[in-house]
């Protein structure tokens, strides 16, 4: 088992370092297209939560997998928040992230709405099926309930500085969220 473990852990980081490649390399750039971004931040994210759990043995429960997969859509969705705060310089370089493609409005939008749903769903699972998510899943209905609010009302517009707060936002759930199911 420890030999399935170990090529496991070294399959995780080759598969890390190729979505490394594919995210800024030749020819896909795939964090220019937010399709791209969200399909390698999912898979990055659970590839990397599944190598964190492998020394401990505690990666094959419902708990471990409602988690890894909400936190992976959270990563590869709502941490493209992060394009809000530079559409102009996104657009001028040839990117198409969301905000570009879609229109800042309707990113702030969907990205609201996806942090909304996971936080819910998470919620709602902890409940029903994994009782001991119950605090990251408060810390991330709560956190989604603070990205939304900033996205979408005054506080996350105008200069540079304040359209990056849905993204800072977004990385304190992400913290308090991981370090809730670690801490409980």
């Amino acid at each position: 088992m420890q030999l399935l473990a170990g090529w496991l852990m070294v399959l995780s980081v080759v598969a890390a370092l190729v979505l490394g490649w594919l995210y800024s390399g030749p020819p896909f750039y795939l964090k220019r297209r937010p399709a791209g971004w969200a399909a390698l931040g999912v898979v990055t994210a659970l590839i990397t939560y599944n190598a964190g759990t492998r020394p401990t043995g505690r990666g094959d429960t419902i708990s471990f997998a409602v988690f890894s997969a909400a936190m992976a859509l959270w990563l590869g969705i709502v941490s493209q928040t992060k394009d809000l705060s530079d559409i102009e310089g996104d657009r001028q370089a040839g990117r198409r992230s969301g905000p570009v493609v879609w229109g800042e409005n309707t990113a702030r939008l969907v990205f609201s709405g996806v942090a909304l749903c996971l936080g819910g769903m998470l919620l709602l699972s902890a409940v029903s099926l994994a009782p001991a998510l119950l605090a990251s899943a408060l810390v991330l209905a709560s956190g989604a309930t603070f990205v939304a609010a900033i996205s979408l009302g005054p506080w996350g517009r105008g200069d540079r500085s304040r359209r990056r707060r849905p993204y800072k936002a977004f990385m304190l759930t992400q913290y308090g969220a991981n370090l809730a199911v670690v801490a409980w």
